[in-house]
Parts: C-alpha cells; structure tokens; sequence
C-alpha cells in the first residue's frame, strides 16, 4: 500500500520538469519511435470551421494509437513556466477553434493554436484506468479507489504546509471525479481525450505537454510499486508512449466574427431529441446559410435563409442523426458564426 502510495502522490505533483530537452521522448520497448506533426505556420483557419487534418512528417513505430494534443499558445498550464496550455485532443487534428474551452480558456481572434502528436497504447492505458477505478486488492477485498481517500490524508498529516486542502480534496475525490467526468470503466475510455482526464483528475490546473510528459515518465518509473492488483505489471517501463514536444504544427486563428452586434442566433432545445429549432434574429437584410457540422468536421445539413431581416426561425430534423456532438454554423459567406447542440 506504501508503494502504490508512493506512485500516486508522485504523479498527484506532477513532477514538472526544469527543462525538456528538444529530442523525442519515448517508452518503451526495441524501435519506439514517437510520431511527429509537420512542422511550421500552416495556412489560417477560420475559428468557426473545422480544421485540416493533420500531417505527419515522422510516423510512430511501435504504438497502435496516434492523436493529437491542442495547444493554446502562450497560455501557461497551472504552475508549469515551461509548457502551452493542453486545451483539448483530436484524433485525426480535426476540430473547430471556437468550441475549445479549458477551464474557461478559449481560443480567442489572433491566438495561435499548435498541434502535438502523441503515440500510445490505448489500451494500456483503459487496463491501468480502469484497475485503479475498479480494482480490489486481494489480500483484504479493498477498494483500489478507496485508496486514495486515506493517501490524501497520510499525506496531509506527513506535508501540512505543502499538501494543502484543495490537493487533499483533488486526490481523495479521484474516482468521484472519473464518474463526474463519465469514466467509470474501461469501456468509457476511448480516446487521448479520456486519457487527460485521467491524468487531470489528480489536480485542478490543466495540463501542458511537458507535465503530461512528467506524468508518463512518473508512471513508468515507478511501475513495480504499482499493485498488480490495482493494475501493475511488476515491472518499471510498462507504459509505452511516444511524443516529441518541439516538433509542433503553428496555426493562427483569423479575427472575423458574423455579424457582431449586428446578428445573433440560438439552438434550441439543446440536448435535442428528434428536432433542432435556429432562431435568428438581424437588424439588416441578409442571406444566410444554416450548416450542421459533425465533431469531425463532416456538413451533415445545410438550409438556405434568403433575405432574413427581423426574425427567423427554422427545424433542423436531427431524428436520423447519430446521438453525439454536432456544431451549427450560421454564415453570411463571410462571416460566421456556430453554436454546439447534443443530440441524444
């Protein structure tokens, strides 16, 4: 139990590095080659539409699963004086700007965005999440989560000044906080998105690329003092990943905005079920374009509003849609404008 303490208060801290180097970081196992984005200040996208997919100049070699970090730069994660804030994950590096927010940072007109691809083991991974959420030790029939609750307080009463009530309700509250977030078991566990989470759940500052670096470098050091039990292996290096934090895809976000003051529009209800209601409302003439856009970029809907002046309102039929995230664009062939509606 000390050793499985010893983990997770390591990787609670996060152990953020002085200086990541500029090479490839990588683990573990013969010809691990962690992928790399290419490089460079790509075309401008537009914040309201979705982005290219990504390019690799450096494909990953030993790891079945390669996705992309979002970066917002210029934004410090939490402490860290070394790494641009995560803002999200892409499986393919599609996604659209203006959705983005991490603890209420967004992607503003004039920021620049980069894109940072990360190989991994899936898999492993929902193992590992899913041992320490659900996971019993044997010995006594003891929750793997219960631990956590007695580690924040051992570590309380051993560091009062430097643990302090918020770190303490951070790790205690660790699986209540997977079950907030919808991960419960392996099978909640399907992408990098989720596998930040994770690593999230041990502290309330968002991740850079560098401390989530820290983590996996933590994790794997520390393998034989994870219980097998609560999902080690027994051995050190267990977790194989790839990522190469220098090797970076740098993208401007453009300024144009639909409308500003001048149009505005609601999605409603939202969740929706078999319908979506688009109010619109204008104070000078205009034709508009309603699309409906998939979280992957994919137009799966589009209506033309033609002369709208005043109020506006037309049904979108979601009934055939898959339940899921979808974004509703609004466009005057200029500028634009979306919305995120869930369809169940």
């Amino acid at each position: 139990m000390k050793n499985l303490a010893l983990y997770v208060l390591m990787a609670f801290a996060l152990l953020l590095s002085n200086d990541l180097m500029a090479q490839a970081k990588t683990c573990c196992g013969t010809g691990v080659v962690a992928p790399e984005v290419a490089t460079g200040v790509n075309t401008v996208v537009k914040k309201w539409e979705p982005t290219s997919a990504a390019t690799l100049a450096v494909p990953a070699t030993g790891l079945p699963n390669t996705e992309y970090l979002i970066l917002k730069k210029g934004t410090l994660a939490g402490s860290d004086p070394n790494g641009d804030m995560i803002l999200g994950s892409s499986v393919d590096g599609v996604f659209i700007p203006d959705t983005l927010n991490k603890n209420g940072f967004t992607l503003a007109e004039n920021d620049t965005f980069d894109l940072v691809a990360v190989g991994f083991d899936l898999q492993q991974v929902k193992t590992l999440g899913d041992s320490l959420i659900n996971g019993v030790f044997a010995s006594n029939g003891a929750s793997c989560c219960g631990i956590f609750d007695a580690l924040a307080k051992i570590q309380r009463s051993q560091d009062p000044t430097g643990f302090t009530s918020d770190d303490s309700t951070a790790l205690s509250n660790f699986c209540d906080t997977m079950s907030a977030r919808g991960i419960t078991n392996s099978n909640d566990i399907s992408n990098l998105g989720d596998v930040l989470v994770i690593f999230e759940a041990f502290s309330d500052t968002s991740l850079s690329v560098e401390s989530l670096v820290d983590v996996l470098e933590t994790i794997n050091q520390n393998g034989t003092s994870i219980t097998t039990d609560c999902g080690g292996t027994g051995s050190n290096n267990f977790l194989k990943y790839g990522v190469n934090p220098s090797k970076r895809s740098s993208t401007p976000v453009p300024v144009e905005r639909l409308g500003k003051s001048e149009t505005a529009f609601m999605v409603f209800p939202n969740p929706a079920g078999e319908f979506v209601h688009v109010y619109v409302t204008t104070k000078e003439a205009a034709d508009l374009t309603v699309n409906v856009y998939s979280t992957i970029g994919a137009k799966v809907h589009s209506h033309q509003l033609n002369n709208v002046v005043g109020n506006e309102q037309m049904t979108v039929d979601v009934s055939n849609f898959a339940a899921g995230v979808y974004y509703v664009e609004l466009t005057d062939g200029l500028n634009k404008d979306i919305q995120k509606v869930i369809v169940r």
